[in-house]
């Protein structure tokens, strides 16, 4: 499976070691090596951190974008620095061949809707819409301060649909918390409306 270390056969459990650049606690990790990566699908509630390393033991399946590891059990082996992000353009995300990984790009704000299990941007990069994602349980309220025009520097794991269309609109960003997301420059109507607020209250 990629160039993770492998032990076991097709159609039998299979063992992958990797760091953690990304988890969902009970429902998913993210686990990367060399240059590779991969998601692990698993319902154990242990809470792992970005650098730690991982080996996993699951069913390997093949998908669209790359295998994935399927009913895993984790175990900690270990604890290093965290991945560092690849820089990508919107551009390199659309074939599918940076699923998994941990990357960061810059865009341009253009919604923010907050749910109850998640809060999702809506990001602008090289004319293309991106979708970034970050889970409640992370601190997501910070996000919503986020005005339509701002321009950022996003962290995240590449997530995308297996729909056959390729739609800019099927690649998902996500981040781990809201550090993951940097205000580079505001709007400058914010910046204006921001202005005449503080004057007013000197006044």
């Amino acid at each position: 499976v990629l160039r993770f270390t492998i032990s076991g056969t097709s159609g039998h459990r299979v063992r992958v070691k990797g760091l953690v650049s990304l988890q969902r606690p009970g429902r998913y990790v993210y686990l990367q090596d060399h240059g590779d990566a991969m998601r692990v699908y698993a319902s154990q509630a242990t809470v792992l951190a970005p650098g730690d390393e991982v080996e996993a033991v699951g069913f390997a399946t093949a998908e669209k974008y790359g295998p994935e590891l399927r009913d895993a059990v984790l175990r900690v082996v270990g604890r290093t620095n965290a991945p560092e992000p690849v820089p990508v353009s919107a551009m390199d995300l659309i074939d599918g061949h940076d699923d998994s990984e941990l990357v960061t790009l810059n865009a341009q704000v253009v919604d923010v809707s907050a749910g109850p299990d998640r809060t999702e941007v809506e990001l602008k990069s090289s004319g293309l819409i991106l979708q970034g994602e970050l889970d409640r349980h992370a601190g997501a309220e910070g996000l919503a301060s986020l005005e339509p025009g701002t321009q950022v520097r996003v962290i995240g794991v590449v997530s995308n649909s297996t729909n056959e269309v390729v739609d800019s609109r099927a690649v998902r960003i996500l981040m781990r918390s809201p550090a993951d997301i940097v205000v580079l420059r505001r709007p400058s109507w914010w910046t204006a409306k921001h202005a005449f607020w503080v004057l007013g209250t000197m006044a």
